[in-house]
């Protein structure tokens, strides 16, 4: 089991059981935390929720990993997708790279850091979180 972060009895901590997807527990009790409670640190990440209106919540850095939650959306406890966008920061680590180094301008294309990671529920299909690149 592998724990991330300080905690004291009762305080929020991620461990990862088996397959290498977190779960977010508190120390000394046996269920899932709920979603609202997640506060903990997911991969060097603390995970914080933004409010998006009518959707529902959506989770900000939750990490580059798959990791179990329940869907602010259909309300399931699930393991999320995840995918990788390339969004403007990475078109940006392109034109630097290029403009210093040519040969290596694709770098940030293949490099996961240095794109958005979605994170999609894999009852309903809908976006519960997000990492932003270089994070």
């Amino acid at each position: 089991m592998t724990v991330f972060g300080k905690s004291d009895l009762g305080s929020p901590i991620i461990d990862t059981p088996q397959g290498n997807i977190p779960i977010a527990r508190v120390v000394g009790a046996d269920v899932p935390m709920q979603p609202t409670q997640l506060d903990a640190k997911v991969q060097a990440d603390t995970a914080t929720q933004k409010p998006s209106g009518a959707a529902g919540t959506v989770y900000e850095n939750l990490g580059r990993s798959p990791c179990q939650l329940k869907c602010p959306h259909c309300h399931e406890e699930m393991v999320t997708n995840v995918r990788e966008k390339v969004n403007a920061v990475t078109v940006g680590g392109v034109i630097v790279c290029f403009l210093i180094f040519w040969p290596l301008f694709w770098l940030p294309l293949v490099i996961s850091s240095c794109k958005s990671t979605i994170h999609t529920c894999t009852n309903c299909h809908r976006e519960v979180g997000e990492t932003q690149p270089c994070q």
